[in-house]
């Protein structure tokens, strides 16, 4: 029987700040990247592991049977990051960061690169950096701007420039991607379950219903774009 490779397309890793700031310009290291949260993810320390070293994610790797790893980050807070440069400074000290993690074994390790759509010009040049220079397979958006839809014809030109690179554009949820999704939850399984998947659903709305409204219900559509709408069966 031919043997396939294993592909985990939904890996992490644990970035640290601290190893982020080394990335950072210097004007940008002794700033808080995120506000914290007390939500006691791993019971105590009894669930999970924090890694940020390529060698153990290797291993790790190798005790389940992953072939090729493509990762995302774990701190997934641009979303609500108010200012844009900053914003902006952090997506880039990451995908920096995560290079340098795949380096250690670039055929099983495959980045996918942290964007920040506050400024459409530099999103799409990030992009290019990311994809063109540091070899990443893909690119994760946040699934709003400061809960600005993110269809929104003023993105138009980066979805344009992820076409043409011919790269994965991915969304992820995340708990601090909206707050307005799951601020009435005092509990982190409530609120992970809700921030997921319902943020994902309002982000890829936004997106199927771009163009005007009255396009998806003229008969001129394609079938296969109206069933896609979620018009027909």
């Amino acid at each position: 029987m031919e043997k396939f490779p294993v592909i985990d397309a939904d890996g992490h890793v644990t970035e640290s700040f601290g190893s982020l700031k080394k990335h950072l310009k210097e004007e940008y290291r002794n700033r808080p990247l995120a506000s914290s949260e007390a939500w006691d993810r791993s019971f105590g320390g009894t669930l999970g592991k924090r890694n940020e070293d390529p060698k153990v994610q290797l291993a790790d790797m190798d005790i389940d049977g992953i072939d090729i790893q493509v990762i995302f980050p774990s701190h997934l807070s641009l979303s609500v990051e108010k200012e844009n440069d900053l914003a902006i400074e952090f997506a880039r000290a990451y995908n920096d960061w995560l290079a340098e993690f795949c380096a250690t074994d670039p055929r099983r390790l495959k980045g996918v690169a942290m964007i920040a759509l506050h400024d459409i010009d530099a999103a799409i040049k990030e992009a290019r950096r990311a994809v063109e220079k540091l070899g990443f397979v893909g690119i994760m958006m946040p699934t709003n701007v400061r809960d600005q839809d993110i269809g929104k014809r003023q993105f138009w030109p980066f979805y344009e420039e992820i076409q043409r690179l011919g790269v994965g554009l991915a969304l992820h949820g995340g708990i601090r991607a909206a707050e307005r999704m799951h601020g009435r939850f005092d509990s982190f399984i409530a609120v992970h379950s809700v921030s997921f998947p319902f943020e994902c659903i309002a982000a890829l709305t936004g997106l199927i219903f771009a163009a005007s409204p009255k396009l998806f219900l003229s008969s001129a559509l394609p079938r296969w774009k109206l069933v896609a709408a979620g018009f027909l069966s």
